[in-house]
């Protein structure tokens, strides 16, 4: 007996998907053979792992998903989505489902660059102009992203001429096809780009992890903002008018551990207009932490120490579902809850301080236990356990699956999703070519089965000369129904 799992577990070909190598790609350009980015084994994590199949287009009923951290999400209804211990399919979430992530993002084999090259990408990605009539970079001649931009200019030959209103100055570049200044744009894809539309190159996201810093510190010490609301909290923020640029900010803070919410905005100069702004903020005091230790925002961030705070934020907690865990190893241990401080039924989402007191409690009392290990996994978390905000149904959309070995699951648009196996492949070939070997295979109805059939093996047995031999002749869907299942 095999039984393969549904079909139509799909996800909107314009999701993003996180590359080996470092950068996102949609996932109609993924391909078979790419390395992309899944949940590890432990389930406490992400890991790499090889597309082993991809699907053809397929146009599926789905839903958009929204969350609290601004993940916006198309998933086919049938696509599971990973919630805590399990896999629920997108039809099944409710607003105030948790669902599973992405805070770190595995390492990637970095590519080198200048740092020159560097600095002048991330000052003309954000307060540069690449349209014909004014091709410059404008900033305070008194920060430090001024000085970083005149010395890169200068170490990569780049000719400028600069102008000064007030403390304002502009640096005015060649616009010459053969300018040095200008192909450097033109080979980032930022020439004659509106600020709304520029995003980074691939090269950007593939950098190591000291220019990745500087990188960012470069960007938000133009675009964004670094404040004190209170006097124990740091709030650190980007800004942008283009949505791309801006979640490829969060997808290289992932690279560093550091998570990030995103949320659409209108400022004043923009209403009764249909354009947006964008605003990332770092989450967590954690991220904070790492954001001001690790990358910083150049003169912004002078004078700001990392919090040094118990964390106390309700975006970073774990499932109330974790209550099942809990139980479970609970009643293999006669040690009291209450001495520690602890509770055996929780009454609301743990936090991380929390949830290790209960970890450390179980790891005293039940030394080698493996549920205890698993639970453990999840203290020092790759993921962070976002919040579904609204559901809304999206009609039919363009989707396509993909098959990742060994990790059975690929992060999609923020959001660790299933993907699809060969099991009924493997069905199919033990049937044919076995003596007396029977297979079944199993789906919920008889709408998916015999949509199984149509979409996987059908191409299996028409692309295989042993399979068409076997079957004779070229089944058409009917066929397909009555001799197949």
């Amino acid at each position: 007996l095999m039984c393969a799992r549904q079909v139509g577990k799909c996800a909107s070909e314009n999701s993003m998907v996180p590359m080996a190598d470092g950068t996102r790609r949609r996932l109609a350009d993924v391909h078979v053979g790419d390395q992309v980015v899944g949940l590890a084994k432990d389930g406490a994590g992400l890991a790499v792992g090889r597309v082993l199949w991809k699907s053809e287009r397929l146009l599926r009923p789905s839903s958009r998903i929204r969350t609290r951290l601004g993940h916006d999400m198309l998933f086919a209804d049938t696509h599971p989505v990973r919630t805590w211990g399990a896999w629920t399919q997108t039809r099944d979430l409710v607003v105030g489902s948790r669902v599973a992530s992405t805070r770190r993002l595995p390492g990637h084999q970095a590519a080198g660059m200048d740092d020159a090259r560097v600095v002048y990408l991330a000052c003309m990605v954000t307060n540069g102009s690449t349209v014909s009539n004014n091709f410059s970079f404008t900033r305070d001649e008194r920060t430090a992203a001024a000085d970083l931009f005149q010395e890169a200019c200068s170490s990569l030959g780049f000719l400028t001429r600069r102008n000064i209103d007030n403390a304002c100055a502009s640096w005015h570049m060649s616009q010459a096809k053969d300018s040095a200044a200008r192909r450097a744009v033109e080979e980032d894809g930022l020439w004659g780009k509106p600020a709304a539309l520029k995003q980074l190159p691939d090269w950007a996201l593939r950098l190591d992890v000291a220019q990745r810093a500087l990188l960012l510190a470069v960007m938000f010490s133009c675009d964004g903002s670094v404040t004190r609301p209170a006097p124990s909290s740091v709030s650190v923020c980007y800004h942008s008018t283009s949505m791309v640029l801006v979640r490829q900010v969060q997808h290289l803070l992932w690279q560093f551990g550091i998570p990030s919410s995103v949320t659409t905005v209108t400022p004043p100069v923009y209403e009764g207009t249909d354009k947006h702004g964008y605003n990332l903020r770092v989450e967590t005091q954690q991220g904070v932490r790492t954001f001001l230790r690790e990358i910083g925002a150049l003169e912004k961030t002078d004078g700001f120490d990392a919090p040094d705070i118990e964390e106390n934020n309700n975006r970073d907690t774990y499932p109330i579902e974790i209550q099942r865990d809990i139980s479970r190893i609970a009643d293999r241990t006669t040690a009291s809850f209450r001495a520690e401080g602890l509770r055996r039924t929780i009454e609301y989402p743990l936090s991380k301080r929390k949830f290790r007191a209960f970890v450390d409690f179980f790891t005293r009392n039940l030394p080698g236990d493996r549920e205890v290990e698993e639970l453990r996994a999840h203290v020092d978390t790759g993921l962070i356990w976002d919040e579904v905000e609204s559901i809304e149904q999206a009609g039919d959309q363009w989707c396509y699956d993909i098959q990742v070995e060994d990790l059975e699951s690929f992060v999609a648009d923020g959001i660790v999703t299933h993907n699809s196996t060969t099991i009924g492949n493997m069905a199919l070939i033990a049937a044919t070519t076995q003596d007396r070997h029977a297979a079944l295979y199993v789906s919920p109805t008889e709408i998916q089965t015999s949509e199984f059939s149509k979409t996987r093996l059908r191409t299996v047995i028409e692309d295989s000369p042993y399979l068409r031999v076997f079957l004779d002749r070229k089944h058409d869907a009917e066929t397909y129904k009555r001799f197949l299942i």
